[in-house]
């Protein structure tokens, strides 16, 4: 597995690898719980606004130092400059065609008799992405088109060169020509 960071591979560029010790969790709930008084429990509201909502994943990045032990401070000053306190996009060959978003910190950097690690925390947005997808259609008489938005929630752009009429989910609306987002239209699984 590999990681490439704000368009930058790190194996090839620092000389680092990632190892199996990494880990990349889900997001946690955001639990939302209620004390009753004068009862027992309490009242989960974790979903009374609709859906339910999710903290930062953090991921916790293990880099094994592919280098002599000579060169080990050079290394982890570049790889230390390049990614701590700096938020970028980055892909994991593990997860192709996704991207996440986070802010890298560096946690430590050791050096034993045979090898010498980095270890950089990621805390990151909840959700990847798939990335922009554009759907073209010709709606003159009319046009269904199914979106498939995963687990986050979506608002679509609307671009037309005539008035577009746009009924989805209970909300019924009629955009001017040009590019919009239709207010209190939201898209989710």
């Amino acid at each position: 597995m590999s990681i490439t960071v704000g368009g930058v591979d790190i194996e090839s560029r620092f000389g680092v690898m990632l190892t199996d010790e990494s880990t990349f969790n889900p997001p946690p709930v955001k639990r939302c719980m209620l004390e009753r008084p004068g009862g027992d429990g309490s009242l989960d509201v974790t979903e009374a606004f609709g859906d339910v909502l999710y903290g930062d994943r953090e991921d916790r990045l293990v880099f094994l130092v592919d280098s002599p032990p000579s060169e080990f401070e050079r290394v982890k000053t570049e790889l230390a400059r390049f990614l701590h306190g700096r938020s970028y996009d980055y892909q994991l060959t593990s997860d192709p065609g996704y991207t996440y978003r986070g802010r890298f910190v560096v946690d430590e950097w050791y050096q034993q008799a045979c090898f010498q690690k980095m270890i950089v925390n990621v805390y990151a947005n909840p959700y990847k992405s798939a990335g922009t997808k554009v759907h073209t259609v010709d709606a003159q008489a009319g046009a269904n088109v199914r979106l498939l938005p995963g687990r986050g929630r979506v608002r679509p752009v609307f671009e037309s060169q005539m008035p577009c009429h746009v009924v989805a989910n209970g909300v019924d609306v009629v955009l001017p020509p040009g590019s919009h987002t239709a207010v209190g239209l939201t898209i989710r699984d």
